[in-house]
């Protein structure tokens, strides 16, 4: 019994250690835990996060909510965001921006133009090798788009680390829903560069919906268009909402699922808020042409200078109805100020004001809706707070509000954040499924060298899906508007080997060509008959990418198997199974056991029935075979090329992500050049100020100041002489700061002095005060000799002596001369204080004295026991008379009046007292 008990105690224990264990897991994961969607914009990008417990905006260096999306160069050293914008005009061929649209593009030459309509600086080549761009730093130093991205990725990576205070990830990358998978693939690389885990790329536009959804509940279908015009291009969402409500059988409990079914996008990948600026830099250069006929208007230092201008004129107009601007030293010397009235704004705008509602207009239309079905008209992106843009909608729509539920500029970043947390297992967020689509058709065309041997291929893929024949051309394997994260498999038979072409059929685009290879011959070891029957299943995955996830073949092979058979048997072991059985019988029906002579006797027998039985021939049964027929799929080898642009292998995302690391140890290294630069500029700088000052001149000499300021002048020139030498060696700077730093120590600790003393002083008497009250109670209460108090006396009545001496010391001191004293001086006297009062406090208190003990006659008990009773009498007497109850026939009223009337007994007291009183009443009696 007492194992059973001690193994229960053991198993519960294990169990437990195991609970306790996975808490601790769950918990290390859950506060590391972070995840971010990520909004990279054409001039500015935002970051949304989610972390245990918070839901927010990643805030850059300077506590701003959006980041310009800008690299560049100055003096060799790297710079983001802010910093490289403010330096774009002075040096705009090593400042990069707006290079997004180079992502996974095939080359080709006016690109830039088109992109920054003449604002760009830098410069691009045609990187032969991938077929795409190769972006311009100097001479002999190109660099991808993936690369400049990847700058960017870990930029948002480093804003987002520093903000959890944690390695921040996993992220779902919101981008326009016109890229292609080649495009796609380059923000994936991208992002793989920059050691950043994706789970999903999602449409921009799209998240902007889940942000909609996410603190909403639907009690019919809703229709809502998302109207998103940023910086660069339009995009238009039409998602219908609904929610519906079950039981989950987890929980036990209700739970509501929203569902985000999108249905269209549209888009004007050339319309947005660059396309206003440069209205209105335009309309500034034909000003500056009037004013000085003989500026370039065409440089793009000028251009630059004028498109931040333009922008500031811009959000202007949206508030007011005139904007003005000034330029110092515009051109050389030339001054420039202009201003522009909304109205000439309006005017000049009007043909990009009519682009804004086509692709509003082709989204209803599309779909077969009219401007009343729509519930939701959402507006997003900095350029929809135009108010012409506005009223264009709001004329086509036939509606005078529309809508601005949401943050324009952070939803996108918001939305994808939340689906970021959706895909995580250790986020618990509220169910919402968006099903997203691919705007493109694609399609896949069967090459064989044999075009006769590969019969009508069929898919299989769902039941809304079409299938893709040679009747149906037209009918793509995944069709557009098609819902991403789906399967389709291709299937068809062949014998020889084939090329999948995955295609763009509608922009006539290549995606990739699969070379499947290593078909199944019929052979010995492979007996089939026919054609083997080929299955390649693609997926359109959360990416919005096809791929080829699995080829097989499939035949139907026939093959010989040998039949179960018996064992081989010999005449004699025929004929002693017989005896055997008789014998048994015979046994069972004698019930006779044998002795142990019969048993020697049968082993015996046995041993020369075995020798006669190797002597005798065997005898085999005859084997038997039967036919088999079996399904057998097949895996297929099959490669992978691009005729486009080539996404970026292993060996080269190896190489560059080398060549980033690089980058990030130079930049950190000059940050703490930087650091030490300024620092000691600074402390120099300083120094020579408060030289001056009241505190160094009231706590130094002539003599010291001198000093000191010819070692300023020492560490000044030695700073110039090294900028002057590019000299980056940390050390040296740090050594210059350490010696400047040890001259002043003098001087520094009587300026502390001097503040400090004083409070210190104070303190310490306030507090010698109080321990002299405590030492004039301690022979009261303690256990403590009379040499003991007298011991601590002493030391009390010295430090206040101490004191007091060096308050007076203080008043006449000359602080250009170090005291006699210093604030750890006075410490040490509070340490000896401390002591003493701890040493007391282990002293034993005195013992109290003992009360005198008296014997009480019998008489004198008996008189006590009276008066107490007589004490009772009177309470009783004093407390109100309860109101008797009418006397009813029911004896239920006659218990509570009996009841009523015994005494309540509360107390210790009351209840030692009872005995008592019936002993006294007893002695009565007697």
């Amino acid at each position: 019994m007492s194992s059973i008990v001690s193994r229960r105690y053991l198993c519960l224990a294990v169990a437990m250690i195991m609970m306790v264990m996975s808490c601790l897991m769950v918990n290390t994961v859950t506060q590391g835990a972070s995840v971010i969607g990520i909004d990279i914009g054409a001039q500015s990008f935002k970051i949304g996060l989610i972390k245990p417990g918070s839901f927010e905006t990643v805030l850059n260096e300077q506590s701003g909510r959006k980041t310009p999306t800008q690299i560049g160069w100055f003096r060799d050293e790297r710079v983001f965001a802010s910093d490289a914008f403010n330096m774009w005009a002075r040096n705009p061929k090593q400042v990069y921006s707006m290079f997004q649209p180079l992502l996974g593009t095939v080359y080709r030459e006016g690109i830039l133009e088109e992109i920054g309509l003449g604002s760009l600086g830098y410069s691009v080549s045609n990187d032969t090798q991938r077929n795409t761009f190769a972006i311009k730093y100097d001479d002999e130093t190109n660099y991808s788009p993936e690369e400049l991205q990847a700058m960017i990725f870990r930029k948002v990576k480093e804003l987002a680390s520093a903000s959890t205070q944690s390695n921040v990830k996993e992220c779902v990358i919101a981008v326009p829903p016109y890229l292609t998978q080649q495009q796609r693939q380059g923000v994936l690389d991208a992002a793989s560069l920059a050691g950043l885990s994706v789970l999903s790329l999602i449409n921009g536009i799209n998240a902007a919906s889940i942000n909609f959804a996410m603190d909403r509940t639907f009690d019919k279908n809703t229709t809502a268009i998302f109207y998103d015009m940023g910086a660069k291009s339009t995009k238009l969402s039409l998602v219908q909402f609904s929610s519906t409500t079950i039981l989950d059988t987890k929980t036990k409990k209700n739970k509501t699922t929203t569902h985000n079914v999108v249905k269209s996008m549209e888009w004007d990948e050339n319309l947005g808020g660059i396309d206003f600026d440069m209205v209105i830099v335009n309309h500034l250069k034909t000003l500056i042409k009037k004013q000085l006929p003989s500026a370039d208007t065409t440089d793009k230092k000028l251009t630059i200078k004028l498109i931040k201008e333009a922008s500031k004129m811009k959000e202007m107009l949206s508030a007011n109805q005139q904007a003005h601007i000034f330029i110092g030293s515009l051109i050389d010397e030339f001054d420039f100020s202009a201003s522009i009235s909304r109205k000439d704004f309006e005017d000049l705008s009007a043909p990009l004001f009519e682009r804004s509602i086509l692709p509003l207009q082709r989204l209803i239309e599309s779909n077969g809706l009219t401007p009343n079905d729509i519930d939701f008209i959402e507006l997003i992106g900095g350029c929809t707070r135009i108010p012409s843009v506005q009223q264009a909608l709001k004329t086509y729509l036939k509606r005078d509000i529309l809508d601005k539920h949401l943050n324009g500029d952070e939803s996108a970043s918001s939305g994808a954040a939340f689906f970021a947390a959706g895909q995580t297992h250790y986020f618990r967020v509220k169910d919402i499924r968006l099903k997203d689509i691919t705007p493109y058709a694609v399609n896949v065309d069967i090459i064989n060298s044999e075009g006769n041997n590969v019969d009508t291929p069929s898919t299989d893929g769902g039941a809304d899906e079409e299938t893709a024949t040679f009747d149906n051309p037209k009918a793509y394997f995944f069709k557009k508007n098609n819902r991403i994260n789906v399967k389709k498999t291709l299937s068809f038979s062949t014998t020889q080997p084939f090329l999948l072409n995955v295609t763009y059929p509608e922009q006539n685009v290549n995606i990739a060509v699969y070379n499947i290879t290593s078909i199944p011959q019929a052979s010995d070891s492979l007996n089939f008959t026919g054609k083997p029957k080929i299955h390649c299943s693609l997926k359109l995955n959360s990416n919005g990418m096809v791929v080829l996830e699995r080829a097989e073949a499939e035949v139907t092979i026939t093959f010989k198997k040998l039949k179960p058979k018996s064992a081989p048997a010999t005449p004699s072991d025929i004929k002693k199974d017989e005896d055997d059985e008789d014998s048994i019988k015979e046994s069972l029906e004698e019930d006779i056991n044998p002795d142990l002579e019969k048993e020697e006797e049968e082993a015996k027998k046995i041993k020369e029935e075995k020798e006669k039985k190797d002597d005798e021939p065997v005898l085999f049964l005859q084997q038997e075979f039967e036919w088999i027929t079996k399904t057998q799929r097949i895996p297929l080898n099959y490669t992978v090329s691009y005729q486009t642009v080539l996404p970026l292998s292993k060996d080269q995302i190896s190489t560059l992500k080398q060549r980033l690391d690089e980058l990030d140890s130079k930049d950190a290294a000059l940050r703490a050049l930087h650091n030490e630069k300024n620092t000691l500029e600074s402390l120099i700088y300083d120094l020579r100020d408060k030289l001056e000052g009241e505190e160094y001149l009231t706590c130094s000499t002539s003599q010291e100041r001198q000093d000191i300021s010819d070692e300023l002048d020492k560490a000044s020139s030695w700073l110039s002489d090294a900028q002057d030498n590019d000299l980056t060696d940390v050390t040296e700077y740090q050594a210059q700061t350490k010696n400047l730093k040890k001259k002043i120590e003098k001087i520094v600790s009587r300026i502390n002095a001097k503040e400090q003393l004083p409070k210190v002083l104070d303190d310490l008497s306030a507090l010698v005060a109080k321990v002299k009250v405590i030492m004039s109670n301690v022979t009261k209460d303690l256990n403590i000799t009379e040499e003991e108090v007298k011991l601590n006396n002493d030391k009390i009545n010295t430090i206040d002596k101490w004191v007091v001496e060096k308050k007076s010391e203080y008043k006449v001191a000359d602080f250009s001369k170090d005291l006699s004293f210093t604030s750890t001086d006075a410490k040490f006297k509070f340490y000896t204080l401390e002591n003493l009062i701890k040493e007391l406090a282990k002293k034993k208190r005195k013992p109290a004295p003992k009360k005198p003990t008296t014997t009480k006659t019998k008489d004198e008990k008996t008189k006590d026991e009276k008066t107490k009773d007589e004490k009772k009498e009177d309470k009783k007497e004093e407390e109100p008379i309860p109101q008797q109850p009418l006397e009813t026939d029911e004896p239920k009223h006659q218990e509570q009046n009996d009841s009523s009337e015994a005494p309540d007994i509360e107390g210790d007291d009351q209840q030692n007292d009872k005995p008592k009183q019936h002993e006294s009443h007893g002695h009565d009696e007697l």
